[in-house]
Order: structure tokens, then sequence, then C-alpha cells
């Protein structure tokens, strides 16, 4: 039989314009019967276009390559049914402490905080294009136990035939805390300012209760006693004079409590809870609402002196807010400490308010801004027709910010 021989190569061919080009060679040779070659057959084929594109993905491949390797920000791929990580990069394996092999035995269930893996999946596959999903924070756990505050950039990608995610970590576990301490400086430079704001307040209270006190007092004190030695001469006015008489004692009265209201209490002397007693005793013999006071636990000394007067003070502004806008008949005022807190609870069966509602008044924003100077917090339960229940918890114990 006669016999064959082929062959096919690649080389490059220089053009007649100067250009090289990749050229694919197909040959044969015929031989005779005696086994001599006596002909040659061959086709070329220009596949020039084709070594470009070979050559434009090597490139594009190997960038991706250096992209994903190089990247300065932790950076894997894992399987999306498995959530095996099948891929990472130089810079997860420094930030998580793993080395490559270790990390290829993880799936997001391991670096993720319990339940967050499937919390992330469950985002995936209800935001339609990932780019657009809102940024949400994660918990991260390297190879020691400690655990990373990250953000998580995703990105589906096709590895080796297989539909996969890619994400890119950044690290913001420096930023969050930077940022707590930045809003606890604000909390802490805004309760100084409310901690001043009130001082000057008892301050100008004190100031005008002496004022009142020491100094229209005595005038009217003086002028009652002009209009009894004029009464009792028994002149024809004696019935005005009577009269002017009743009236400069309602006002000299009216001073007295108005001064009385106005001065800080002395809880040095009094003590808190005897003072308390002393404002109830006082509201109860000018107005008809009746208020039943339980206190229990309360430790004094434990308390700062303008600890007293803030508890003195919301106590006094919401049985002031009550008397003048509830028209209750019965008020409860609980008070009690557990533990480093200060509980208060001031219940009427008045006639309520809708909270939703925009206030005129200061007296609970006067009641808010005293309770925020001890991180303490307020809560306000009340409708229409349904009165209304304060609650206030107070921190008894200054804290170490603040004593600074």
């Amino acid at each position: 039989m006669a016999g064959r021989a082929s062959w096919e190569d690649e080389y490059r061919l220089r053009r007649s314009d100067g250009e090289y080009a990749y050229v694919h060679n197909r040959g044969h040779l015929i031989f005779s019967a005696d086994s001599r070659p006596v002909r040659m057959i061959g086709a070329i084929q220009d596949i020039t276009e084709r070594k470009r594109s070979e050559a434009a993905i090597r490139a594009s491949e190997e960038k991706y390559r250096q992209i994903f390797y190089k990247n300065p920000f932790p950076t894997w791929i894992f399987d999306l049914d498995t959530l095996q990580i099948v891929e990472v990069n130089d810079a997860a394996l420094e930030k998580y402490g793993f080395d490559k092999y270790e990390f290829h035995q993880l799936t997001m269930r391991d670096i993720h905080s319990p339940g967050e893996a499937d919390m992330l999946m469950e985002g995936f596959r209800t935001v339609s294009d990932m780019q657009s999903a809102p940024i949400k924070l994660w918990h991260h756990h390297k190879k020691g136990g400690d655990v990373m505050v990250v953000e998580i950039t995703p990105h589906l990608i096709d590895y080796f035939g297989k539909l996969c995610m890619q994400v890119i970590v950044n690290d913001v576990t420096e930023r969050i805390r930077l940022e707590k301490e930045l809003a606890l400086q604000h909390k802490l430079k805004q309760q100084q300012i409310t901690e001043v704001v009130l001082g000057a307040q008892e301050r100008e209270r004190f100031e005008l209760g002496q004022e009142l006190h020491d100094n229209i007092n005595q005038i009217l004190a003086t002028s009652k006693l002009y209009l009894d030695v004029a009464i009792e001469e028994r002149e024809p006015r004696f019935e005005l004079l009577a009269k002017s008489r009743k009236n400069i004692s309602m006002a000299i009265e009216e001073i007295r409590k108005l001064s009385h209201e106005l001065i800080t209490p002395s809880l040095n002397d009094l003590g808190l809870i005897q003072s308390i007693k002393e404002l109830i005793r006082s509201i109860q013999m000018v107005g008809k609402m009746k208020i039943r006071l339980m206190i229990s636990g309360v430790d004094e000394q434990s308390l700062q002196p303008e600890q007293k007067i803030n508890i003195y003070r919301i106590i006094q502004e919401q049985l002031n807010n009550i008397l003048k806008h509830a028209q209750a008949s019965s008020v409860e005022l609980e008070l009690n400490m557990v533990k480093e807190q200060v509980r208060l609870r001031v219940a009427d069966d008045g006639k309520g308010f809708d909270t939703r509602m925009r206030r005129k008044g200061v007296g609970l924003s006067n009641i808010m801004s005293r309770a925020e100077l001890y991180n303490g917090r307020v809560e306000i339960d009340s409708a229409p027709g349904k009165g209304c229940r304060l609650e206030v918890i107070l921190n008894s114990k200054v804290l170490p910010e603040q004593a600074q």
C-alpha cells in the first residue's frame, strides 16, 4: 500500500506589508507503491486574529489574577451552594491569620458570627442588584478568636464554569470604635451643657426666691402692720382696710409658696425623702388631689447632692404638670433603688393626652434633660381619657467618663 505522512504546525510568516501573521499549516505526503514520496499537499490558514484574542484573554486573566491576589483588601471566592471558600488572596491570609490550606477548609459560617452567614445569603437572594444592596456591618472571626467589624462588597463570578461569589472585605473595626467614642464624647458634652444650664436655673431660682422672701415679704409685712394700726383706730374706712389686710395676707402666702418652690430645697437638712413628703404635703393643702407615696430601698448616702436635687425637681415638675393640666383626683408616686439605678414612677388618673402630639410646655423637656445628665431614660404612657404614667430610670453612680 502507498505510504502516507501528515503534519501540522503554527508559526509566523512575514507578509508583503512587512507585518507578521500567525498561520496554521497542515500538510500531507503521498507515497508511491514502493514507499517513495511523490507528492505533497497542504493548506495554510491565517490565525492571527485568534492568536490576538487568546493573548488578550491571557492578559485579562493575568490582570484579574494580579487584581485578586495583590488586592490590599481581603478577598475570597466561595461556592454559593456549600458556602465553601475555594480561593483566597494574600491580604485575607494576613488579616485573618489562616494559611491557605486552612482557609480552604472554611465556609462562610466559620468566618461569620452565628447566624450571620445565612442572613448574608438571604440578603443576596432578595436583592436583584447586589451593588444596590444597603451597606450592612458583619462580624468576622480571626484565627486567634478576635472579632472584626467588616463591610462586604459581593460580586457574582464564573469560577471554572461554576457560578460563585467573590467578596471584598473592608475592616471597619477601628472606624466604628472611633465613631462610638465620638458619639460618647458628644453625649458627655451635651450632658455638661445641660448640667450648666440647670445649675444656672437653680441659682436664678435661689436669687429670685431670696429677693421675694427678704424684700417683698418685709415690705408687705410692714404694710400689714400699718393697716393693723389703722384698723384699731376704728376709722370709717374700717371695712376697706380689713379687706386690704386680707388681700395682703393672701399675697404674703402666695409669695411664701412661690419662694418655697423657687429656692433649691435644703436636702442636706431635710434629706430627699423628707423633702418629697413636704412637697406632697404642701400640694395637698391647696388642692383636692390625693397623692399616694411609696418609697423603698432608697439609700440617700449613695446619691450626690446634685442627683438628689434632680430627682426632687423631676417629681416637682411632674406634680406641677398634673396640677396644671391633668385634672386628676389621685396620683401614685413610687421611688425605689435597684442596685445602681433609681426608678421613679408617677401615675395619675387625669384626662391624659396624645403622646404623638407636640406639646407647647417645657415641663417634660426639663424632665428628659435632667434624666440625660445621668444616662437615664424617660418613658411616657398616656392617651386621652386614660391618665398618664411617667417612668424615669437614672444611674445612681456617676460614670467614669463624667467624673473626668
